[in-house]
């Protein structure tokens, strides 16, 4: 994932706009800790908290440590799919999150997502969007990840109902220059 992510972080940097006065941020699933730390060297007045599973966070210290963001960026074990992931946040990165779960479980992690977001806070998810035409890239992945754990890789549409029923509006697809794109929305 760290490999990955090295080579898309500072496309989805560049894509992404802030809300007006953003303030805080929390990245769900962000292990790594590569794009809290991308964002918050970008945007010198954001914060970010990373919500993780232990295991997952063992070697992010070091890394925010290496970056010079220990004031700025910080780690809370837990499930995010449990857990409280805290309020009061201007932004919410759910990066390579929701092909791992089903919808019922997607439907809930972003209200609980909607949640910690304060008024026109904004939600950036990145996926391997399923398309309306057959993408060879997609159609490998999604297979790969049916046959290996049962998971799938969802439509725009789909992604938008999650959105819509759990209280975002201006749903926008934002296309990378790789397989994966940004479904950006603000919290109603």
């Amino acid at each position: 994932m760290r490999i990955k992510s090295t080579l898309t972080v500072g496309d989805i940097v560049d894509a992404v706009t802030l809300p007006p006065n953003a303030r805080r941020m929390v990245d769900l699933g962000g292990s790594h800790g590569l794009h809290s730390i991308a964002f918050a060297q970008r945007h010198p007045e954001l914060s970010a908290t990373i919500v993780d599973l232990p295991e997952a966070l063992a070697n992010t210290p070091a890394a925010i440590e290496a970056a010079g963001l220990t004031d700025r960026v910080g780690t809370r074990t837990g499930d995010f799919l449990t857990d409280d992931i805290g309020s009061g946040y201007d932004l919410a990165l759910v990066f390579e999150i929701l092909h791992n779960h089903t919808p019922d479980e997607n439907r809930a992690l972003l209200r609980k997502t909607a949640d910690a977001l304060g008024s026109g806070g904004r939600i950036v998810i990145l996926e391997d969007v399923k398309g309306e035409r057959l993408d060879p890239h997609n159609v490998a992945f999604s297979l790969a990840m049916f046959a290996c754990s049962g998971d799938r890789t969802y439509s725009l549409p789909e992604i938008s109902e999650f959105l819509d029923q759990a209280g975002f509006h201006s749903i926008e697809l934002l296309t990378l220059p790789s397989s994966v794109s940004l479904v950006v929305a603000t919290k109603k």
